[in-house]
C-alpha cells in the first residue's frame, strides 16, 4: 500500500494544478463507465433499470468536464497570433496524429467491409471513427478561443444560447423524429458543447473560483432529476435519449461549477490522499486511456463470461492504464506516437 502511494506521488508534478488532473481522472473514468454501461430498458417499471438510468445520467458530465478543463487552461495562457499557431502545431502532433494511428484499425475494417474508400478516408482524417470526434471538436474550440476570450462574460452567455438552440434541434431530430445522424455531426461540431469550453475559458482568464455554490448545487440536482424524466420522455419515441439533451446539459453546467469551486477543491481534494493520487495518476493518462479504451472494451467483451458492468469498467481502466505504463517503460520511442 505504501509503495503504491509513493509511486503515485512520484507522478505528480508540484508545479501543476494537480486538482485538475484529479478532475481529468474523474472525467475519463466516467467516459469508460458510459461506454460499458448496459442498455437500459424502460418499457416496464423496474427498480434495477431505474437505478441504471439514474446512474447513467450522472455520467453525462464527462465530455463537458473535459471541455471545461481544456478551456480553463487555454484561458490562463496569453497567446498572440504567432504563439497560437505554434500551439496548434504542437497540439496537432500531440493529439491529432495519435488519433489517426488509433483510427487505422477501424479504417481497415471499413475497407474490408466494402465501405466507399473516399468515405472511409474522410472518416479517418476528420476523426470520425469510434469516439474520436472529441479531437475534431477540441481543435474547433482552439481556433475560436481568442474570440471567446475577447467577449469575456458575453462569450459565455452567447455560447449558452448557441448550445441551447443546438441541443434542442439535435434532440428533436435524434430522439423524436428518429433521424440517423453520424456521431461526428451531432456531437463533433462546436456549437453543441460551446458553453462548457466557454465557461472554462472564462474562469481561467477572468474569474476567481470562490463563488457561491448554492445556485449551482440547485442546478446540479434539478438538472439530474430533469434528465431522468427527459430520458423517460424520449424513450417513449425511439428508445433513446440517455445522453445528449437539454436537461443533461443543465446538470453538467451545475456539476462543473461545483467541481471548479475553490471551496469544493479544499473539501474533496487532498494531495496526500491515496484515492486522490490514484485519480491524479489516471488523469495524467487520460488521453491515452481515451484513445485505447474502446479496444479493451471489445477484447473484454469476447470473454466467455458476462461481467457486471462496473467490473467491466474497472477492468477496462486497469488494462488501459497497464498498457500505457508498459508502453512508456519498454517502448518509450513509440509511446509518444501512440498518444502516451
Amino acid at each position: 500500500m505504501f509503495q503504491l502511494k509513493n509511486r503515485l506521488q512520484e507522478k505528480v508534478n508540484p508545479k501543476r494544478e494537480t486538482y485538475f488532473d484529479f478532475l481529468r481522472g474523474i472525467a475519463i473514468t466516467l467516459v469508460v463507465f458510459i461506454h460499458t454501461t448496459p442498455s437500459i430498458d424502460l418499457s416496464e417499471f423496474n427498480v434495477y433499470e431505474e437505478f441504471n438510468l439514474a446512474f447513467r445520467q450522472l455520467l453525462n458530465v464527462a465530455v463537458p468536464l473535459f471541455l471545461a478543463i481544456s478551456g480553463y487552461f487555454i484561458g490562463k495562457k496569453e497567446m498572440k497570433v504567432d504563439e497560437k499557431k505554434l500551439f496548434l502545431k504542437k497540439q496537432l502532433k500531440k493529439i491529432y496524429y495519435p488519433c489517426l494511428l488509433w483510427s487505422i484499425p477501424y479504417f481497415v475494417m471499413d475497407l474490408y467491409g466494402g465501405k466507399n474508400p473516399l468515405m472511409a478516408l474522410s472518416l479517418l482524417f476528420l476523426c470520425g471513427y469510434s469516439v474520436y470526434y472529441f479531437i475534431a471538436l477540441i481543435f474547433q474550440y482552439y481556433c475560436i478561443s481568442n474570440i471567446l476570450t475577447k467577449l469575456k462574460l458575453r462569450g459565455v452567455i452567447y455560447s449558452g444560447i448557441i448550445t441551447m438552440i443546438s441541443i434542442v434541434l439535435i434532440t428533436y431530430l435524434l430522439h423524436i423524429k428518429g433521424v440517423s445522424i453520424p456521431l461526428l455531426i451531432y456531437a463533433g461540431l462546436f456549437p453543441v458543447w460551446m458553453l462548457f469550453f466557454a465557461i472554462g475559458l472564462y474562469l481561467g482568464k477572468n474569474a476567481k473560483r470562490d463563488y457561491k455554490l448554492l445556485p449551482y448545487l440547485i442546478l446540479f440536482f434539478l438538472g439530474w432529476l430533469l434528465s431522468i424524466a427527459e430520458s423517460h420522455f424520449f424513450y417513449s419515441y425511439h428508445q433513446k435519449g440517455f445522453g445528449i439533451k437539454l436537461s443533461a446539459f443543465v446538470y453538467a453546467f451545475g456539476c462543473i461549477m461545483v467541481l471548479f469551486s475553490s471551496y469544493t477543491e479544499s473539501v474533496i481534494y487532498n494531495v496526500k490522499n491515496l484515492l486522490c493520487q490514484l485519480f491524479v495518476y489516471i488523469g495524467n493518462q487520460s488521453f491515452g486511456i481515451y484513445l485505447c479504451h474502446c479496444f479493451f472494451i471489445s477484447a473484454i467483451g469476447l470473454l466467455p463470461v458476462t461481467l457486471p458492468w462496473f467490473i467491466k469498467a474497472f477492468m477496462v481502466l486497469l488494462c488501459s492504464s497497464l498498457f500505457i505504463a508498459t508502453s512508456k517503460r519498454y517502448f518509450s520511442r513509440i509511446a509518444g506516437y501512440l498518444g502516451f
